[in-house]
């Protein structure tokens, strides 16, 4: 078998569709089921059957499969080092990112890292932190900037921890906060979960919800002009100062703070390409921070 045969295992197994395949690769139908079955008679084996609903994989089928997505990853990683062993190092990484990352801090640290290695490209997916927590633990990416804590075997470096702060054109009484109008977004679970812990730590009575925007950027323009109040890590109003802020605090009176983490896997800083992004950035941000 050759590499494209276990491209194709592949992508039939996760489309269990012959026709989506056959388009995937740019061959023919009788060509993919060829190349099928001369796999099939290389291996002595059936790798799937048709069925009404479509083909069903083969017990000996999906261990095949599953093969060859391990053998797709370690043939990727052989690439990636050996580009990387050029004194001039090109390569890509794949990085994964939260929105709010992405905005306000990753632009800076690439631009920085290209100044020096002019040569890598880079392959940027942005979303949500259980969209970067799921293609980080999946192996899809190199790298993943995520704001808040998820699962996640490998090892991990604080960036920086972003205070919770309550934010409203005017001062607010917080004893009659149920009942003031409050700006809501769509963050991701980890920022959700600080912000109802808050709440349930403080209230008995859910919040007065006056409007429901789709990013913290939206939610930002509608509390400098005075619509309600807003719960937001305290960087997303940096420079605000004529906004009323009052910071968060649990029912232990600790500090409400959000973390943003640079996951990676130790098993990957033995390519030079991913070994270097991962020092650069914590090079970057401790000269942010002013620490040397």
């Amino acid at each position: 078998m050759d590499d494209i045969d276990w491209n194709i295992i592949k992508s039939l197994y996760i489309n269990k569709n012959v026709t989506q395949t056959a388009k995937e690769f740019y061959i023919s139908q009788p060509s993919l089921t060829k190349k099928v079955k001369k796999i099939e008679n290389e291996f002595h084996i059936k790798i799937y059957d048709r069925k009404s609903q479509g083909i069903v994989f083969t017990r000996e089928g999906e261990f095949l499969a599953l093969k060859a997505s391990d053998i797709d990853q370690k043939l990727k990683r052989i690439k990636e080092e050996t580009a990387a062993m050029n004194e001039n190092m090109k390569g890509k990484l794949n990085i994964g990112v939260s929105n709010h990352f992405a905005k306000y801090h990753l632009p800076s640290i690439l631009r920085d890292f290209q100044s020096v290695y002019p040569e890598v490209e880079f392959n940027i997916r942005s979303g949500w932190g259980t969209e970067i927590s799921h293609l980080i633990n999946t192996e899809n990416i190199h790298i993943g900037f995520i704001r808040g804590d998820y699962d996640w075997a490998g090892s991990k470096y604080l960036l920086f921890k972003d205070p919770m702060s309550l934010f409203s054109k005017n001062e607010i009484d917080l004893s009659t906060l149920p009942t003031e109008p409050r700006i809501d977004y769509q963050s991701g679970f980890a920022l959700r979960s600080l912000i109802e812990t808050w709440w349930s730590d403080h209230y008995e009575t859910p919040p007065t919800v006056g409007m429901m925007v789709d990013s913290v950027e939206a939610c930002k323009e509608m509390v400098i002009k005075g619509l309600g109040y807003a719960i937001l890590p305290a960087s997303i109003m940096e420079g605000q100062k004529e906004i009323y802020r009052v910071d968060l605090f649990d029912k232990n009176k600790k500090a409400m703070d959000t973390n943003t983490w640079m996951y990676y896997s130790e098993a990957l800083l033995d390519t030079k390409i991913v070994s270097e992004f991962v020092d650069f950035v914590k090079k970057h941000e401790n000269k942010t921070k002013g620490v040397e």
